[in-house]
């Protein structure tokens, strides 16, 4: 039995309504890319966690330049103190 089961709001659905509340003119499209992110990383997760699924170097490679991306958006946009 796959382990693909989600919580209704989901880590990427409230790091977007953070952003949106903190980053003044924030870019809907990469928002909307990272909640993409984090849906398929964690639908991923758990099925890679119990040996449920093997991924390849290609998914692994795609996983790296997303979680790159996350990270520097975060880093170019949310870093330092923050009002709020």
């Amino acid at each position: 039995m796959l382990r693909t089961e989600c919580s209704a709001r989901s880590v990427g659905s409230l790091f977007v309504e953070q952003a949106q509340r903190k980053v003044p003119g924030v870019d809907k499209a990469a928002l909307d890319r990272i909640a993409e992110v984090s849906r398929r990383l964690a639908a991923a997760r758990m099925p890679a966690f119990y040996l449920e699924r093997r991924y390849g170097e290609v998914e692994a490679r795609r996983a790296l330049a997303d979680a790159r991306f996350v990270l520097e958006w975060v880093e170019g946009h949310m870093s330092g103190p923050h009002p709020g």
